[in-house]
């Protein structure tokens, strides 16, 4: 994505309530996503893959009901999907997925950098591709 962004995320971006698509795919980004991410609730696809972002993936992204993608595969994050964003996968009432597309280096139990515990992740290890 020859993306100009490096770095850590700012906690800054949760003053871009409007924007509906974001990719800060292999930028180099590093330390933690910021809980501010949950702000952005018009967000329809988000890409933080391939960065070395680090830490638990915040419960505050639960709040995106209207995203569709969140790839977050290729990082050194750890820990659980939160289970409020694992809900976001329920389909409504029509079996429409909410989020489609969910993505995260979960191919082990969540301990170390690099893994994250997850049962609803579409895909788990990376080139993911919708």
């Amino acid at each position: 994505d020859d993306n100009p962004m490096e770095g850590s995320i700012p906690t800054t971006i949760g003053r871009l309530t409007a924007m509906g698509s974001l990719s800060g795919s292999g930028c180099n980004l590093e330390g933690p996503i910021p809980t501010e991410m949950g702000l952005l609730t018009n967000m329809r696809q988000m890409w933080w893959n391939n960065n070395e972002l680090t830490g638990h993936i915040p419960t505050e992204l639960s709040k995106l009901t209207l995203m569709k993608t969140l790839q977050l595969e290729n990082n050194n994050l750890n820990g659980t999907m939160p289970t409020e964003i694992c809900e976001l996968r329920s389909s409504d009432a029509n079996f429409n997925f909410n989020l489609e597309m969910l993505s995260a280096d979960c191919t082990g139990d969540g301990d170390g950098d690099g893994d994250v515990k997850c049962g609803c992740c579409t895909c788990c290890e990376a080139p993911c591709t919708i």
